[in-house]
């Protein structure tokens, strides 16, 4: 199951061996000070945005991988159809949006939302 961490003043985005394999990705590490919104999606699915590309998708079961839409490119790292969190991203960064399933989503979000505050107060 994919992973949200903190690691020094990135969000980083940690994918399993299978996850990796699934998106055709490693894992995704982005500055905090670049996180515009954090937020718990109850159907994570509707959120998604774009084509795969690449990537896999496996319609309730799976979705890994770059998601292309308008210019613009989400990362995706979903299993099953349960919560999710979603980290809306600045413009300029390499992914606008990462939409993934976590074991603990609504502290997951307490957490980033926090280290966010954090680095934008003293960045």
């Amino acid at each position: 199951m994919p992973e949200l961490l903190i690691d020094g003043d990135d969000l980083v985005l940690h994918l399993s061996l299978l996850g990796k394999v699934a998106a055709l990705h490693g894992d995704i590490r982005v500055p905090l000070q670049t996180v515009s919104e954090v937020a718990e999606e109850q159907d994570p699915w509707v959120h998604l945005r774009g084509v795969r590309a690449p990537g896999k998708v496996l319609p309730a079961l799976m979705a890994y991988g770059t998601r292309r839409h308008r210019g613009a490119r989400d990362f995706a790292a979903i299993q099953g159809t349960g919560p999710a969190v979603r980290v809306d991203l600045e413009p300029g960064t390499p992914y606008n949006r990462l939409l993934a399933t976590v074991p603990d989503h609504h502290s997951s979000v307490e957490r980033i939302s926090e280290a966010v505050r954090r680095a934008k107060k003293t960045g």
